[in-house]
């Protein structure tokens, strides 16, 4: 009996960790300063209330507007700034004060751990579907099925992955699971997790980089086709659009920005401007996708879509002949 107690006594010391989830304030930084870190807070949770009920809202239009298609990668993506948003407001009304408890804590730490690789493998699979969806329009060729269901598959994979791991790390070493020094979010202590992170989101951004030099380059050696390929697909879900294509590389290069911010925040006495710019990620992704022209037709439901009208002639006219006009 008095054994089982140890075990169940060793266990809940695991679990129940009194002001160890505290991080602590360095001395002369700008942390410090108590009035300025609670508005650095107000304006990070802002930024991800703002991109939450944005990028929500986007993806709800999309899921129930019948003229708005998107790709299983595409939802992929934007539910992952969701969870991102959710992920980094767990500790909304306990950045300040008094120590959030261990289990809150380490499980936020694990979600916030596994948000940036993880969104940054759904933003190269959105670039790899375009690069295979052109590629195999312009080959007149159909795009395999299995390389659709490997790109939408393994974002959520490695986001489950990092997940377990981050969990296993913090009840191995709980003593490192701590609220950031800004009070913002939870996390560990060890910057071991934060540099493989890094290391994991600077890799994909390489490779975001590389399939966008790709698909550009395929564009731009078979842009007749592609215009032609275009405008037979315009209505389709597997459609292959340019200003996607656009919005995406623009989109991709935010995470690389994001990351030198982090490495430079990194080097200073202040995480403030680090933590914002990631905060401000959510927004900018749903005011780059949902700017785009089948969203804001149904946003602004009340204007009538105008149909062109054929003159007497132009009816007479071939249609063939007339698109030539």
């Amino acid at each position: 009996m008095s054994k089982t107690l140890g075990i169940v006594g060793q266990m809940s010391s695991l679990v129940i960790l009194p002001n160890s989830t505290c991080g602590a304030l360095p001395e002369g930084s700008i942390e410090g300063t108590e009035s300025l870190r609670i508005t650095f807070i107000w304006l990070y949770n802002g930024l991800q209330i703002f991109g939450f009920l944005s990028v929500t809202g986007i993806t709800l239009l999309a899921t129930f507007s019948r003229r708005i298609q998107r790709s299983l990668t595409w939802y992929n993506f934007m539910l992952g700034w969701v969870v991102w948003c959710i992920s980094f407001s767990l500790l909304i009304g306990q950045q300040t004060g008094g120590c959030p408890a261990f289990g809150l804590c380490l499980f936020q730490a694990a979600l916030v751990y596994a948000g940036p690789p993880a969104n940054a493998f759904a933003t190269v699979a959105i670039i790899l579907q375009l690069y295979f969806q052109t590629t195999a329009r312009l080959n007149n060729a159909k795009n395999p099925q299995w390389q659709t269901t490997l790109i939408s598959v393994a974002p959520p994979s490695l986001y489950i992955l990092i997940f377990a791991l981050i969990i296993v790390f913090g009840f191995l070493n709980p003593s490192q699971i701590q609220r950031d020094t800004t009070g913002m979010f939870c996390g560990i202590s060890s910057g071991v997790p934060t540099q493989i992170g890094a290391a994991l989101v600077a890799s994909l951004s390489i490779i975001m980089l590389f399939f966008e030099v790709k698909t550009f380059t395929l564009l731009y050696r078979n842009w007749a086709m592609f215009r032609h390929i275009r405008a037979e697909t315009k209505n389709s879900v597997n459609s292959v659009s340019l200003t996607m294509i656009i919005r995406v590389s623009v989109f991709s290069f935010l995470p690389i920005l994001a990351l030198g911010i982090s490495l430079v925040s990194a080097t200073s006495t202040s995480s403030n401007l680090a933590h914002i710019s990631t905060a401000s990620l959510p927004g900018a992704a749903a005011l780059i996708f949902g700017t785009q022209r089948d969203v804001l037709s149904v946003l602004m439901f009340w204007r009538i879509e105008r149909k062109p009208i054929k003159t007497y002639i132009e009816k007479r006219v071939p249609e063939e002949k007339a698109d030539m006009v």
